[in-house]
């Protein structure tokens, strides 16, 4: 039994070292080579839910999360599972945040130094309507977004995503432009808009 004791301590989990010290030691510990994989958890995250957020943004989210409660955590639930629910909490206050600018032309704008400053221009885009369009399309239901995300992200077929999905092809692809409407809805400018300038 000593052997054993003696052997746990040995082991005894790195997250004890890596979460002492105040909220800001641990996040500039977390920061450096990101040693729980939590932006691989965000990514996963958001490719199961089907979601167009800023990665980078959700990622520092929850590592600030992390930080913040570490000094609670005591090996319940399993790590994993408790990094999950971190990000899956991160993911959700980026989403909300997100919704809100979507909806306020002055907050979107405020905004457009993020990931859609450079995801805006090879679409022909300015980049608070790309952020707008993201937002209306995270907003859709998960089955609009996961088809629109097969087939136009990841190209897939249409016939592989139906089989898949298990539905016919002409209701995945009705999804799917339904999701793309609300996209153009969002992105382009309104009617007499351009002329303007």
């Amino acid at each position: 039994m000593d052997r054993l004791s003696t052997a746990e301590a040995r082991i005894e989990p790195s997250w004890r070292k890596l979460f002492s010290g105040t909220p800001r030691e641990v996040l500039a510990r977390l920061v450096q080579d990101d040693p729980l994989g939590v932006r691989d958890a965000v990514g996963a995250r958001l490719r199961a839910d089907a979601l167009l957020l800023d990665a980078d943004r959700v990622h520092l989210r929850a590592l600030a999360r992390i930080s913040r409660f570490a000094n609670r955590y005591r090996g319940r639930p399993e790590l994993p599972a408790w990094i999950e629910s971190a990000v899956a909490e991160a993911t959700q206050e980026v989403l909300r945040e997100e919704h809100d600018a979507g909806r306020d032309p002055g907050c979107a704008q405020s905004g457009a130094a993020t990931v859609f400053a450079s995801l805006a221009p090879p679409l022909g885009f300015e980049p608070p309507a790309v952020r707008a369009a993201c937002a209306a399309f995270n907003a859709l239901p998960y089955a609009e977004r996961s088809t629109f995300v097969d087939l136009v992200l990841r190209g897939r077929s249409l016939d592989e995503t139906a089989r898949a999905s298990g539905e016919n092809a002409t209701e995945v692809a009705r999804r799917a432009r339904r999701a793309l409407d609300v996209i153009l809805a969002h992105a382009l400018p309104p009617p007499g808009a351009q002329g303007d300038r």
